[in-house]
């Protein structure tokens, strides 16, 4: 994989602004490789004539004074920094503010963009998966929620054996590298009641964690060919709720920073479509930030 050198940060001028900014001040103390940040807002009125009433009242261009707000709110986090990275401010007005950012992040080349997850600001989710769903292939997305501490000392990554949760644990591994904390794998495995009516599913578990365990070896082989050593797994056994939530009560359990998915896993038709569980991880009230790769 590349390494992380340009990051894009979306800032929406909430509260949620001073999380992000302290995320990525974090993320950039921890990973050398990074050299710059951009932040970047997108202005997008509801009611054009509003709008318009709005920016005749104003004693300069809105965007310039979107910049200065931006720009004041950044300087005062990183004026608490001694080498602070280099960065530069990004501000759109167009329609769509996951088109504009994700173009924004293909245009700068960001291998990584994060956004605010919001869940005591009562944040909509939805522009989050449609922006997980335009981005380029070679950015990842890095979701911050407002309860979670800028600190990266554990790092989890849930594993199905696919190509995709080989590229997120190959950016795990090499988060850990950057950032000295400890890494662990998780593998859910469950059996569908239902494919087997007259068979006790809890009798089955056995064999299908000794299956799981064969698969976990020959998975972690390909990831010693890219650095990736010394890894271990949990095997976690679902038989009544999610996979999603089953990464979620473990992560938790464990005091995890960071989750780290593939965005697409084994169901997945293409490119553009997001896998189920890293879907359903976008979109619940996750208190540990979560990287889609």
């Amino acid at each position: 994989m590349r390494p992380l050198k340009t990051i894009l940060v979306c800032l929406d001028l909430t509260e949620m602004d001073d999380f992000l900014i302290r995320h990525a001040l974090h993320l950039c103390e921890q990973v050398e490789d990074i050299e710059k940040i951009y932040f970047a807002h997108n202005i997008r009125f509801e009611d054009a004539d509003d709008a318009q009433d709005l920016l005749d009242q104003l004693d300069k261009p809105l965007r310039a004074i979107v910049e200065d707000t931006l720009d004041e709110a950044i300087q005062t986090h990183f004026a608490t920094v001694v080498d602070p990275p280099a960065y530069e401010i990004l501000v759109r007005e167009e329609s769509s503010s996951p088109a504009a950012l994700a173009e924004l992040a293909d245009s700068h080349q960001a291998g990584l963009v994060v956004v605010g997850k919001k869940i005591a600001f009562k944040g909509s989710g939805m522009a989050v998966v449609k922006l997980l769903r335009i981005l380029p292939a070679h950015t990842s997305l890095l979701l911050v929620p407002e309860t979670s501490r800028p600190q990266i000392r554990n790092i989890l990554a849930p594993v199905d054996f696919s190509k995709a949760s080989k590229v997120a644990t190959e950016m795990a591994a090499y988060l850990r590298r950057q950032t000295g904390a400890e890494l662990h794998c998780q593998h859910v495995f469950s059996i569908p009641s239902f494919y087997f009516p007259s068979i006790m599913v809890n009798d089955l578990e056995p064999s299908m964690r000794q299956e799981a365990q064969k698969r976990w070896r020959e998975f972690a082989k390909g990831l010693h060919q890219v650095g990736a050593i010394d890894l271990d797994c949990t095997f976690s056994f679902n038989s009544d709720t999610s996979i999603s939530q089953t990464i979620t009560d473990h992560a938790n359990m464990t005091h995890q920073d960071l989750i780290v998915v593939g965005s697409k896993g084994r169901g997945g038709l293409a490119a553009f479509v997001i896998g189920s569980v890293a879907l359903q991880l976008v979109q619940a009230e996750l208190p540990i930030p979560l990287l889609v790769v």
